[in-house]
């Protein structure tokens, strides 16, 4: 038996009976923990947690606290599909048929021989099976995780998930032992092509989209830091309804429910790992970055890879205000760091993009106090190497990076609301990926010092009763390329 925490903010420690069983000291993602040991039978267990959020200065804006996402209880056998271990890709999608191609991790079969047979099928978005396969899985295999990739399978005229057609297939995995079933994992999914390059910023399906949104930190305004699906949905609608297509999330994973409810009503996620790079400061974790970044990125890549909402992953935050931000002493401004991470996030997805948003500062880690901050606009050297190039503002330094590095394909992952239509107009929306505004729907927002708790931008959106109230900033929102309501 496993118990699974989606979250425990920031860190957390977790104790079966009085007997100390594990932790997370990076609480925005999940870790299981196997009880079966501990428990006692015909009587009461105790399960303690224990949370923290952490040393004074680990974060700059509200975190909430606590057990804030969903709690688990898995039970299972000992030969199982491993956590996140089911990897759905769509490597072909023509107008007539997709080709489907599943990946499963093992676990509890090294260096066995057991008759295990996997069975996968695909299910419509009606629920109907469409395609089947079945595959043995290798005997004596010495690795304790075992990935076995199945027959490709096809799909015939394949339903796209898109944000007006948000279609999501079903894979259903099941392992067969001695004929009987001894593990099910059931994993949605979409069929859709991404593609980034300069020419053209980005595309779904094969068609240019721009990205129309915003980036809050993970929390839910007035109704705080808990994943409350309702209030989660809530927003989204509320954006959709605006024409907004996209959010970013800044600057941490959200909740599993978050990217199931972005999958079903079809917005895009730029999925945001870290804030800064860093072993000290804004780093709310327990142990040190450099200790802890493998871990986390592996459990975070396998724990979004199926969602067809998230089309690019970034990595970081505002890395470049100071050397000591951008991960390890390489002398480069974070490059080497990028790279490792790279290595690692396309060990476990090959099939997207990387990034990571920069603190409006130049190459060198020169700064708005620097003299020649408005006279030598260079990117920083960070941004260049990067597959997508992600700035924080500065949308009217565009033009002047694209001549030092006209390579760049550039996404403006943050824009300030106060300038309003400024940073949309200001783009090359036919060669740029989009934009997403800053604290553009209600959210707390950067502390700034106990007790404040709300950000230093107006909100775009606003709840419906009062956003009617406020006839003159209803007509200013009219002006909006993408705004839709009435």
């Amino acid at each position: 038996m496993l118990v699974d925490f989606e979250g425990i903010m920031v860190t957390g420690d977790v104790w079966l009976n009085g007997e100390k069983i594990g932790g997370t000291d990076y609480g925005y993602l999940g870790f299981e923990l196997d009880i079966s040991q501990l428990l006692k039978y015909n009587t009461d267990n105790v399960l303690a947690v224990r949370a923290s959020t952490g040393d004074k200065g680990g974060s700059r804006w509200y975190t909430g606290g606590g057990l804030f996402r969903d709690v688990h209880l898995i039970v299972k056998n000992d030969i199982a599909i491993a956590r996140h271990g089911v990897f759905v890709t769509t490597p072909q999608i023509t107008e007539q048929a997709a080709r489907v191609k599943v990946q499963v991790e093992l676990e509890g079969i090294r260096n066995k021989e057991y008759p295990l047979e996997i069975q996968t099928a695909i299910l419509s978005p009606e629920g109907k099976q469409i395609a089947v396969t079945k595959t043995q899985t290798p005997l004596r295999n010495k690795l304790k995780t075992v990935e076995v990739t199945l027959p490709v399978m096809n799909v015939d005229q394949p339903q796209l998930w898109s944000c007006e057609t948000p279609h999501l297939y079903t894979a259903v995995v099941t392992l067969i032992l001695d004929g009987r079933p001894a593990d099910r994992v059931a994993e949605k999914f979409g069929i859709r092509t991404i593609e980034f390059d300069k020419a053209f910023g980005f595309k779904l399906n094969g068609k240019k989209v721009f990205l129309k949104g915003i980036a809050n930190h993970h929390d839910l305004g007035a109704v705080g830091a808990a994943a409350h699906e309702t209030a989660i949905a809530r927003q989204m609608d509320l954006l959709k309804k605006f024409g907004y297509n996209h959010i970013r999330t800044s600057h941490n994973p959200y909740s599993e429910a978050f990217l199931r409810l972005a999958d079903e009503k079809g917005i895009l996620i730029v999925d945001e790992l870290y804030d800064k790079w860093s072993n000290k400061d804004y780093w709310p974790g327990r142990k040190p970055w450099t200790e802890l970044w493998p871990g986390n990125l592996t459990e975070w890549i396998k724990r979004d890879r199926n969602h067809p909402s998230v089309i690019l992953w970034s990595f970081g935050n505002e890395l470049q205000m100071r050397e000591d931000l951008a991960g390890y002493p390489t002398g480069d401004w974070g490059v080497t760091t990028y790279q490792m991470m790279n290595v690692l996030a396309r060990r476990y997805d090959p099939t997207r993009k990387t990034t990571v948003a920069m603190f409006p500062a130049r190459a060198g880690g020169v700064g708005k106090s620097d003299k020649d901050f408005n006279t030598n606009i260079v990117p920083p050297e960070l941004a260049t190497v990067t597959d997508v190039a992600s700035f924080n503002y500065r949308w009217y330094n565009y033009a002047d990076y694209l001549k030092h590095a006209p390579d760049m394909n550039i996404y403006q992952s943050e824009a300030t609301t106060n300038e309003l239509l400024a940073p949309y107009f200001g783009m090359d929306r036919d060669k740029m990926v989009g934009l997403a505004y800053w604290g553009a729907i209600e959210y707390w927002g950067e502390s700034n010092g106990w007790p404040k708790k709300a950000g230093l931008f107006p909100s775009l959106i606003m709840h419906w009763s009062r956003f009617h109230r406020l006839t003159w900033l209803k007509v200013l929102l009219k002006r909006l390329p993408w705004f839709t309501s009435g």
